[in-house]
Parts: C-alpha cells; sequence; structure tokens
C-alpha cells in the first residue's frame, strides 16, 4: 500500500472515531463519560478498568473471528470490519481517560495527605 492510501485510510478512521465517541457519549454517557464503566464496575465489585476490558474483549474476539474467517476465504463486508475496528479503538480511548483520571485522583489524594 503506498503512503498516500494509508493516509488517507488513517485519517478517514480519526474522522469515524471522533463522529463514533461524540455519538456515543450522548448514548452512554450521564454527565460523567466514563459512568457506564464506573456503574459496571460496582455492579461486578472489580474497577472501572476491568470492566471496560470485559466489554472489550467481546469485539477483539468478533475480529479474531474475522481474521481466522479468512483462512476459509470468507471475507465479511468492510462495513463489519469498521465497525468492531472502530469500536476497539473506542474502548482503548476510553480505557486512556480512566487511566489519567485515575492517575490524577492518585496524585490528588497524595497532594492532600
Amino acid at each position: 500500500m503506498d503512503d498516500k492510501t494509508f493516509k488517507k485510510i488513517t485519517e478517514a478512521r480519526i474522522v469515524h472515531l471522533k463522529r463514533l465517541l461524540r455519538a456515543k457519549s450522548t448514548e452512554y454517557a450521564h454527565g460523567d463519560r466514563l459512568s457506564n464503566f464506573k456503574q459496571a464496575a460496582n455492579l461486578m465489585q472489580t474497577t472501572p478498568e476491568k470492566a471496560l476490558a470485559g466489554m472489550l474483549v467481546k469485539h477483539v474476539v468478533a475480529l479474531f473471528d474475522f481474521i481466522n474467517e479468512l483462512d476459509s476465504n470468507k471475507l465479511r463486508p468492510y462495513t463489519y470490519w469498521n465497525e468492531k475496528i472502530s469500536d476497539t479503538q473506542a474502548y482503548l480511548f476510553l480505557l486512556d481517560a480512566l487511566i489519567v483520571e485515575r492517575i490524577n485522583e492518585d496524585a490528588s489524594d497524595k497532594s492532600a495527605e
């Protein structure tokens, strides 16, 4: 793949991911952009990061299924790939936000001591 095509794909992916994160925020966020993971963590008696990881696994498993299907010459339409790749990327961005929030809270707690 030439560099121009690769850049076009990555730029389109970034635009799509921004739209997805904005759209999902209205669907899932309730004041706190990370609230679903915190609520899931409470229900599961775990951390928000582990709750997110559990939700992420579903998309990763689907991607592995799609990849393994290539061995049988089954190539799913791009819309399937796009959805799972986008969802996986979105969860990684949300994990990044959870980690940044945790680091900031930890730093705040230490400065209050």
